[in-house]
């Protein structure tokens, strides 16, 4: 598997969760310092997360970033 698909599976599960939850990106922004500029174009597929940017994100909404990889 490549690193490209990693990074997708991450962010896709990693936006699922985030939806399922019904945490707002702007409350994501403000709480993590992870600026709208990065959230919502993320949130919308059109942009991947840097590393501390996703660990922030998940630390935030309680996600485990391992389980972020795993494939359905």
């Amino acid at each position: 598997m490549t690193e490209r698909k990693l990074q997708g599976t991450a962010s896709a599960n990693l936006v699922k969760f985030i939806r399922n939850k019904g945490i707002k990106a702007a409350v994501i922004s403000t709480r993590t310092g992870v600026t709208a500029g990065v959230i919502y174009p993320f949130m919308q597929g059109r942009r991947e997360l840097r590393a501390d940017e996703f660990m922030a994100i998940c630390q935030f909404v309680g996600a485990d970033p391992a389980e972020m990889y795993r494939e359905e």
